[in-house]
């Protein structure tokens, strides 16, 4: 009987120690299985470079600024897009180990994204070669593996400061608000007058030689910007000077706009400046060109 008891307790030591072993051994499974780590929900600070430009932006007073000059108009939405993409991170599966870096072109990186948040917490992603349909990414740390990163992303960080620039919304201007407009280029000067919703120029009604000028009025636009604060020969080799096509339009009883028109730069639009603002900025080709030819070539 004694026997029986001694090997019962045997049996069950035996069984407690297994199932002891295979609880620890998922565990040890579970602590090793590859994951990426959390973004940052709130991250305060952003730095981010394609190896060539570099980019930082912090967060003051819930607002997002470039920290090079915290003045610069900076379209806060491009952050946010960036931030979108890099949560969208948090779903990626590993493709590999962290163990052969450079095969992936991931041993001495420039491209990186940080970011951090107020305590001090960071994360840190690593782009390197190009793949099939994105490029290789690593966050420094050996058991998240190497990632595929959206192609995206690269296109996010490699932006200019001027790409992410808050544009000017111009006056919408028709026949309905003009009141009279000047045209000048350099010494030449016209005086236009507007009334009953037609263009008058030394008395004469020229409505219908302004067509093409009154469309691009009503769709004025600037298409990007092209130097924020520019130094003082930049002007000069955008041809924004005293030779320049200027329009200034009264509009809405009171209301005055200006715009300055420079050279081309090659086919993607003309310099110009709006108003006061010495930032200079890019008008699409086919609204620069009728109002162009009316200051230069007249009617």
């Amino acid at each position: 009987m004694k026997r029986y008891w001694i090997a019962a307790l045997l049996v069950l030591a035996m069984l407690m120690a297994l199932l002891s072993g295979c609880g620890g051994k998922k565990q040890n499974e579970s602590d090793e299985e590859s994951t990426m780590p959390q973004v940052q929900t709130d991250p305060d600070t952003l730095v981010c470079t394609n190896g060539n430009k570099t980019l930082r932006f912090h967060k003051e007073d819930g607002k997002w600024v470039w920290l090079d000059d915290t003045e610069f108009p900076l379209d806060e939405s491009y952050v946010q897009e960036l931030l979108d993409t890099l949560h969208g991170l948090e779903a990626l599966v590993p493709i590999a180990s962290a163990g052969e870096l450079a095969e992936y072109g991931l041993e001495s990186v420039k491209a990186y994204v940080l970011l951090r948040d107020p305590s001090g917490s960071e994360t840190c992603f690593y782009l390197g070669k190009a793949a099939d349909d994105g490029y290789y990414m690593y966050d420094g740390t050996v058991e998240h593996g190497i990632y595929i990163a959206p192609t995206t992303l690269m296109q996010q960080i490699s932006r200019s400061i001027y790409d992410m620039a808050l544009l000017p919304t111009l006056p919408k201007l028709t026949l309905s608000n003009i009141t009279a407009m000047t045209v000048t280029a350099g010494e030449v000067e016209q005086q236009f007058t507007v009334k009953d919703g037609k263009w008058y120029l030394d008395q004469a009604d020229v409505t219908e030689k302004m067509t093409a000028v009154t469309d691009a009025l009503g769709r004025l636009a600037v298409a990007g910007c092209v130097d924020y604060r520019p130094s003082s020969g930049a002007a000069g080799i955008c041809g924004l000077t005293k030779d320049a096509a200027v329009l200034t339009v009264s509009y809405q009883s009171n209301m005055v706009f200006s715009l300055t028109i420079g050279l081309q730069r090659n086919d993607h639009g003309y310099y110009a400046t709006v108003n006061e603002d010495s930032t200079i900025y890019l008008l699409p080709t086919e609204l620069a060109q009728p109002l162009l030819s009316l200051a230069k070539d007249g009617l």
